[in-house]
C-alpha cells in the first residue's frame, strides 16, 4: 500500500501476507462407521433430554432409555449450533452397538470441552476399545488417557490447550501406531499398538460399561466422527477444516507464512531445507519444487518438522 496526496506519493508499504483457510464442505467419506451431530438425528423431549443419537452413517444409533440418565442438548452451544451435554452428577451417558466390528484401524475426531481441567475425580469421556479403563478427560489432576481402538489405556499427558474451550481431540490407532492430537498438533505417539474394539461402546462414561463402577463426563460435545481405517495427513487436515469451518473454533490460529526459507547442498543428489515458523503447531507443511522455469508441483507435505532434505535429484 501507499499513500498519495497533492505533495506527491509515498514510498510503498511493507508487504503483508495472510493466508485465508477455506472451510471444506464435507468430511471424507471413505471409511466412515459413525457421525453423530447434534443439529441432525436427535430425538429429545421438551427439555431436551436426548434418549437417541441417531448416526448420519445409518450403521449405528447412541441410546439411553433411561431419563435421568439423558444427556441433554444445548442450543446455540458453539456457534449457533447445538451441542450434546454431559453431567457426572446425573450419570448422563449413551449406550451404542458393536459398530466398529471387524475394523482393523480407527480414526477418532471430536469436537469436545470439559467442565474443568483439573477435576476432582476422573472424568470419563467414552469407551472404543477393548481397555476397561476407556478415556479419562480428563483425570485428577489434568492428565487425559485414551484407550480407543487399543486394549491399553495410554497416558497421554497434560494438553497445552485448554481442555474447557472446545478442541478438536484425535486419535488414530493401527497395527504398530497409535497417535493423539489435539487441535492437529501431535500429543502422544508409541510404534506399539494391537488394533481392538470392544464389543459395545458407550459415550459419556469409561470403565465398566455404562451403570457399573463407571467415571462420567462433565462437558459438551459438538460432533464426532469415526472412522474404520487411518487417515492420510490430508484427510485429517480436511476434517479439521470441516470443524474449523462450521464451529470457528479459536483455540486454532490460521497459518503464519513459514520463514527464512533456506536451501543447501548435502550431497551431488541432495538439498536440505530449514525454515521458521512462530506457530507450528498442527501445522502442515506443502513443500513444492520447480526445475527451471517449469511450474511448481508438490512434491511432499510434513508435519511437526521444520527441515527436510530433497533426494533423488540430477546435478546440473
Amino acid at each position: 500500500i501507499k499513500a498519495s496526496s497533492y505533495a506527491g506519493s509515498s514510498p510503498y508499504s511493507v508487504i503483508a501476507s495472510v493466508v485465508l483457510v477455506p472451510a471444506s464442505s464435507a468430511p471424507p467419506a471413505e471409511g466412515m462407521r459413525l457421525w453423530l451431530r447434534p443439529d441432525f438425528g436427535v430425538t429429545a423431549s421438551g427439555g431436551g433430554l436426548i434418549s437417541v443419537w441417531a448416526d448420519q452413517t445409518g450403521s449405528a444409533s447412541a441410546v439411553q432409555n433411561v431419563t435421568d440418565r439423558q444427556p441433554q442438548l444445548i442450543p446455540n452451544g458453539l456457534a449457533g449450533k447445538p451441542v450434546v451435554r454431559f453431567d457426572s452428577n446425573g450419570a448422563k451417558s449413551l449406550s451404542l452397538p458393536n459398530f466398529m466390528q471387524g475394523a482393523a484401524a480407527g480414526d477418532i475426531f471430536a469436537v469436545v470441552k470439559a467442565t474443568s481441567n483439573s477435576p476432582t475425580t476422573d472424568k470419563g469421556l467414552w469407551r472404543f476399545g477393548s481397555s476397561t479403563a476407556g478415556s479419562f478427560f480428563p483425570q485428577i489432576g489434568g492428565n487425559v488417557a485414551e484407550g480407543f481402538g487399543t486394549s491399553t489405556q495410554r497416558p497421554i499427558g497434560t494438553p497445552a490447550c485448554d481442555l474447557t474451550a472446545f478442541n478438536i481431540y484425535n486419535v488414530t490407532s493401527q497395527s504398530g501406531s497409535w497417535v493423539a492430537r489435539f487441535n492437529g498438533a501431535l500429543q502422544y505417539r508409541t510404534g506399539v499398538n494391537v488394533v481392538t474394539f470392544s464389543g459395545g461402546a458407550t459415550l459419556g462414561s469409561s470403565l465398566g460399561g455404562q451403570f457399573g463402577s463407571s467415571f462420567f463426563f462433565d462437558g459438551d460435545i459438538a460432533e464426532i466422527i469415526i472412522y474404520d481405517r487411518a487417515l492420510s495427513a490430508a484427510e485429517r487436515e480436511t476434517v479439521g477444516r470441516y470443524f474449523h469451518g462450521k464451529f470457528s473454533l479459536p483455540a486454532i490460529p490460521a497459518p503464519t507464512v513459514p520463514a527464512g526459507l533456506s536451501a543447501s547442498v548435502v550431497s551431488a543428489s541432495q538439498v536440505g531445507l530449514t525454515w521458521a515458523d512462530p506457530n507450528p503447531v498442527g501445522v502442515i507443511y506443502s513443500i513444492e519444487r520447480r526445475t527451471g522455469s517449469d511450474p511448481f508441483t508438490k512434491i511432499v507435505e510434513l508435519e511437526n518438522t521444520l527441515s527436510y532434505v530433497d533426494g533423488g535429484l540430477t546435478p546440473n
